[in-house]
């Protein structure tokens, strides 16, 4: 959970943030945030920060991957 926290601290400080969702798995092992901007280009810049995370299994997160995606409508 620690690591949710601290992503969406991070995220909400990016440009052009609008909102996110961090969620988990229900035996907590995997989870996903999804965050989305006010427009590509602050998305392509916001995903360079956890693209630089290098992988550490000594820490609770790592960063998979990230993948900025196009919105094309919200309910």
């Amino acid at each position: 959970m620690w690591s949710q926290i601290r992503s969406a601290g991070w995220a909400r400080q990016q440009p052009g943030f609008v909102t996110g969702q961090w969620l988990r798995s229900a035996d907590g092992s995997e989870g996903i945030g999804v965050v989305v901007f006010a427009s590509g280009d602050a998305a392509a810049s916001a995903a360079r920060g956890p693209r630089s995370h290098p992988r550490d299994d000594s820490r609770a997160w790592n960063v998979e991957n990230v993948t900025v995606y196009e919105q094309l409508t919200s309910a």
